[in-house]
C-alpha cells in the first residue's frame, strides 16, 4: 500500500531529523517566520531560489549522500517533498549559482564541465572532476604568501577558470550556452553568477577581467546568445557579483569588494590584485552591498560596516532587500545571519537567530514564502540544510499561511496498481490475454529498456526526445501517475547512453555512456556531444568510403560505440565508480538477483561476447567466445543462467561481412536467435530457430519461460515486432501481443512476478514514438470454456447435494 510506504518514509525522515538534531527549527526572535519546514537532510545545501509559481526550488548541494565534493545543481519539488531532489547539472566538474529562467521551466547556472571532458581515468567518479580549492591545494604549504591570504582575510572565492553559463530544460538537458562573451571565446576566464530580469530579456553575469583588475558585472540581451555584453560596473576595481534584479527590472543589487574604497580595511589594492591575478582567489571577508541602474547610472553603496554582506535579494511587495551578513567579524567562518535593509528608510534589521548560521535567502514571487540555508538542526557548523517558511511582515500569525505537507495519495493505492479497462483497442488489444490493467507510462519520444528497481517501486529507462537527439537515462516513480511527475535524468546529459539497471539496494544503478570521451565545442554546446551515426552524412568519412557506403546501403545497422563504458551512480545520478575501462565497447550491463554479479557485453577481445564481473567491477571473466554478436543478456531468477540474443554468421560470406561491419563498429541485428548459458560459461544452447530478429529476452518469474521480441511471424513489414513466450528448453512458443503493425519489445517482469513493462509504438502521437507500458501479468487457464463448464457443473452438483442433505435432515427430525 502506498499509504504504508509513505508512513515508512515519513518516519525515516523523522529518524534522520533526530539523528541530525542540533536544536530547534524555530526560534522566538524569528518573528517573521511561520511554519518552518526542513527540506533536506544530507550534505551541504546552498543558494536556493524559487521558480515563478513557487512550487519548485533550485539549489546547489555537495557532500553527504550527494556523493560529490563540489557543488552540483538540483531541483526540489515542493508539491511532493518526499520526492528526492533531481539533479539538473551534469555531475562533471562544478556547477553553481542556479536560478530559474523567468516564465519558463528552464534553469540557468554556471559550470566548467565542458572543459573537464574528455578524460580517461580508471578510477573515475564525480569527485575526481571537482576542482581543488586553491586554499586546500598543495601550493599552500609551499607558498607562505598564499597561506597568509587563505588564513588572514577570511573565506575566499575561487575564480574557477573556464566557467560559462548554461541554460537547461526541466530535465537538465542543455538548451544553450549563454557565454563566453562575444569576441572573447575560449579565453579560459570565469563567467558566472547569472541574474535574469523578470521579463526574461536581460542577462547580467559576473566576469573576470584581468585587464581591469576586476571581476565585473556585464549585461546583454538574454534572447540573443550571440549578442555582445556591455560592462555594467564601469571604472570599479575589485570583485562584484551575486546580482539580483528589482521587481521592475530596472536596477540590480549586488555585493562587491572595492579595494580602493577607503572604508575597506581588509587589504590593500596591491594585495587584492595579487590574490586575484596570481592566485585566482577573491576575498569575501568584507563584502558590501551596492545597487545600480541597468544603464550604469545611480551607483549606490548600500552598506558600509565591518560585517561581510552578500547575496542581496529584493523582497516582493516591500521596499526591502534581504541579505546574508557575517556578524562575528571577518576572521574565518563565523556565524551568518539574515538581515533586511529598507531601501527607503535605510533601516537594517536582523531577522534570523544569531546562534545558528542562516544564509542565502530568497522569496517566492509574492513574498509570502522564504527559502534559506541554515545549519540549524543539521548536525554541524555550516552543514547547511534547506528550509522553507511562510513570511508575515506584521510579525503575527496569519490563518492565510499554510505549511507544506507531504503529498498524500487520497485513493490509498499506488498508480501502478490502478485498474483500467480491458481490450480498448488503443493500449490493450484482443488476444493479449496475459495483460490486464494496461497503462501507458510515457507520452512521446523514443523510450526504451524500462527496468524495475528490486522493490518494484521505480523504473529506469533510456530515452531520446526530452531535449536530446540521443539516449539519456531517466528514472520515474511507479507509485505516482507519470503524467504528474517530471522524469529525473540520471545520466550526465552528454554523449549517448544505454542499458541502465538498478542495484539490489534500490538506490544505486548502472548505465553505459560515452560522456568521458566527448569533445565539446565550448561555444555551441546544445546537442554537440551526441556521437554521429556511422552510416550517416554526419560521419566525415562516409562520403569517401565506398566500402562503408556499400555496407550501410545493404544492411540495417546498429552503432557499437567503442567509447561506451559502464558506470555506477547513486540515487542522485552522481557517478561513484567507473566499472569498466577497456578499449572497445562495454555496455548492456545487468545485475544478478542477489546483487553480487554484473553481466555485460564487451568487445575487449575483438568480438562482441558476454562477460561477468563482480558488482564492484573486479574479477572479470569471459562467458561466451563464439563468432557473432552476443548481447542483451539477463540473469535467470535463480541467478544460475543467462538468457541472451546472438547472431551466428555461419557461411564464409556472412562471417566476412560480420567482421567487416565490426571493423566499423557496426552490427546488423536482423538475424538473431535466443541462447541460454550457465553463468560459468557451460551448457550453452540455442532455444529458438525462428529466423528473423529474435531479441530482448527476459525470464519470467517461474524460472522456466522467457518473454522476448520477434518479427519472425510479422506480415506488416520491417519494424513490426511482437512479444512472445517460450520455455528455455525451446518448447511452448506462444504469442503475447497482437497489435499487428506496431513495435513491441524490451519486456521485463517485475521481481514480484506480477507486472510486465515493455516498449511499444501503440497509441503513438508520431510515427517515431516508442512509449513504455505497464500491465498486470496473468496466466489464464488453458481452456477457459471447459473450465467454466466444469465450474458450473460442480456448482450445480454441490447445490443438489446440499438440497439432498436438507431433505434428509428434515425427514429425520419428522420421525
Amino acid at each position: 500500500m502506498l499509504r504504508k510506504s509513505l508512513l515508512i518514509t515519513h518516519f525515516l525522515l523523522i529518524f534522520v531529523q533526530e539523528l541530525h538534531a542540533q536544536g530547534s527549527l524555530t526560534f522566538p526572535d524569528e518573528k517573521y517566520f511561520q511554519n518552518i519546514q526542513q527540506l533536506t537532510f544530507t550534505g551541504r545545501n546552498t543558494f536556493p531560489r524559487f521558480n515563478d509559481d513557487g512550487n519548485q526550488i533550485v539549489f546547489t548541494a555537495r557532500e553527504g549522500a550527494y556523493g560529490t565534493s563540489c557543488n552540483q545543481v538540483y531541483k526540489f519539488n515542493l508539491q511532493d517533498i518526499q520526492e528526492l531532489p533531481a539533479r539538473v547539472s551534469t555531475t562533471i566538474g562544478i556547477a553553481e549559482s542556479p536560478i530559474f529562467w523567468p516564465t519558463t521551466d528552464y534553469t540557468t547556472f554556471e559550470s566548467n564541465f565542458h572543459y573537464v571532458v574528455p578524460f580517461n581515468t580508471t578510477d573515475y567518479s564525480a569527485v575526481k572532476t571537482c576542482p581543488t580549492p586553491v586554499c586546500k591545494s598543495l601550493n599552500v604549504s609551499n607558498d607562505q604568501k598564499l597561506k597568509n591570504y587563505c588564513t588572514q582575510f577570511g573565506p575566499v572565492k575561487d575564480i574557477i577558470p573556464n566557467t560559462d553559463i548554461f541554460v537547461v530544460n526541466k530535465y537538465g538537458n542543455i538548451i544553450n550556452q549563454t557565454t563566453p562573451l562575444a569576441g572573447h571565446p575560449n579565453d579560459g576566464h570565469y563567467r558566472g553568477e547569472p541574474a535574469i530580469s523578470p521579463d526574461g530579456k536581460t542577462l547580467v553575469v559576473s566576469r573576470y577581467m584581468p585587464h581591469l583588475n576586476s571581476t565585473a558585472l556585464y549585461k546583454r540581451d538574454a534572447s540573443d546568445a550571440s549578442a555582445a555584453y556591455t560592462l555594467l560596473t564601469t571604472n570599479m576595481v575589485g570583485y562584484y557579483g551575486g546580482p539580483s534584479f528589482s521587481p521592475d527590472g530596472k536596477s540590480i543589487v549586488f555585493h562587491g569588494y572595492n579595494p580602493n574604497d577607503t572604508a575597506n580595511t581588509l587589504m590593500t589594492t596591491d594585495q587584492f590584485v595579487e590574490m586575484m591575478m596570481t592566485y585566482g582567489i577573491l576575498p569575501l571577508g568584507q563584502l558590501q552591498l551596492y545597487s545600480i541602474n541597468l544603464d550604469s547610472t545611480n551607483l549606490q553603496k548600500l552598506t558600509n560596516d565591518n560585517s561581510s554582506n552578500s547575496f542581496p535579494r529584493f523582497i516582493p511587495n516591500t521596499s526591502k532587500i534581504v541579505y546574508t551578513s557575517r556578524v562575528n567579524g571577518t576572521n574565518g567562518w563565523s556565524i551568518s545571519v539574515l538581515k533586511t535593509l529598507d531601501l527607503k528608510s535605510n533601516a537594517i534589521e536582523i531577522i534570523s537567530n544569531s546562534t545558528v548560521s542562516t544564509i542565502h535567502a530568497a522569496f517566492n514571487s509574492n513574498g509570502s514564502k522564504i527559502v534559506f540555508a541554515s545549519d540549524r538542526n543539521s548536525g554541524g557548523l555550516e552543514a547547511y540544510q534547506l528550509f522553507v517558511a511562510d513570511v508575515n511582515w506584521n510579525g503575527k500569525m496569519s490563518a492565510d499561511f499554510q505549511p507544506i505537507h507531504a503529498k498524500k495519495d487520497e485513493e490509498e493505492i499506488a498508480w501502478q496498481d490502478i485498474k483500467t479497462d480491458s481490450y480498448d483497442g488503443v493500449v490493450h488489444f484482443q488476444g493479449e490475454v496475459h495483460f490486464q490493467n494496461v497503462k501507458q507510462i510515457t507520452f512521446g519520444g523514443e523510450n526504451a529498456e524500462g527496468y524495475f528497481s528490486f522493490d518494484d517501486q521505480k523504473l529506469t529507462l533510456q530515452a531520446t526526445g526530452y531535449g536530446t537527439t540521443c539516449d539519456q537515462i531517466y528514472q520515474l516513480d511507479l507509485r505516482k501517475d507519470p503524467r504528474t511527475q517530471t522524469l529525473h535524468r540520471m545520466s550526465t546529459g552528454l554523449g549517448v547512453c544505454t542499458c541502465s539497471y538498478f542495484f539490489d539496494n534500490n538506490r544505486y544503478a548502472l548505465y553505459a555512456g560515452t560522456f568521458a570521451s566527448v569533445k565539446i565545442n565550448s561555444s555551441t554546446i546544445t546537442d554537440a556531444s551526441c556521437p554521429y551515426k556511422t552510416c550517416s552524412a554526419a560521419n566525415p568519412n562516409y562520403k569517401n568510403d565506398k566500402t562503408l557506403q556499400q555496407l550501410c546501403n545493404t544492411s540495417y545497422t546498429w552503432d557499437i560505440y567503442p567509447e561506451f563504458d559502464i558506470y555506477k551512480i547513486n540515487e542522485y545520478g552522481n557517478i561513484i565508480q567507473r566499472l569498466t575501462n577497456s578499449p572497445g565497447y562495454d555496455a548492456e550491463g545487468v545485475i544478478s538477483p542477489d546483487g553480487s554479479l554484473i553481466a555485460f557485453t564487451s568487445m575487449r577481445h575483438g568480438d562482441l561476447d558476454l562477460y561477468i564481473m563482480n558488482s564492484d567491477g573486479t574479477n572479470v571473466r569471459q562467458i561466451t567466445n563464439v563468432t557473432g554478436y552476443d548481447g542483451g543478456s539477463f540473469f535467470s531468477p535463480d541467478g544460475k543462467r543467462l538468457i541472451f540474443r546472438a547472431s551466428r554468421p555461419n557461411t564464409t560470406e556472412d562471417i566476412e561481412k560480420y567482421k567487416k561491419l565490426l571493423s566499423y563498429n557496426l552490427v546488423a541485428p536482423t538475424q538473431m536467435e535466443l541462447f541460454v548459458v550457465n553463468i560459468d560459461g557451460t551448457n550453452m544452447r540455442q532455444i529458438t530457430h525462428l529466423g528473423g530478429a529474435n531479441w530482448a529476452p527476459y525470464y519470467l518469474s517461474d524460472n522456466k519461460r522467457v518473454i522476448f521480441s520477434s518479427d519472425h511471424a510479422s506480415t506488416a513489414g520491417f519494424g513490426a515486432f511482437d512479444l512472445w513466450v517460450i520455455r528455455d528448453d525451446g518448447t511452448g512458443l506462444e504469442q503475447v501481443t497482437f497489435d499487428k503493425i506496431y513495435f513491441d519489445s524490451f519486456p521485463m517482469m517485475n521481481y514480484a512476478g506480477t507486472k510486465l513493462v515493455w516498449g511499444s509504438s501503440r497509441n503513438a502521437s508520431s510515427k517515431d514514438d516508442i512509449n513504455l507500458f505497464l500491465a498486470d501479468w496473468v496466466d489464464p487457464v488453458e481452456s477457459p470454456t471447459s473450465t467454466s463448464a466444469a465450474t458450473t457443473t460442480t456448482s450445480a452438483t454441490t447445490t443438489s447435494y446440499l438440497f439432498l442433505l436438507a431433505f434428509l435432515f428434515a425427514l429425520a427430525f419428522s420421525l
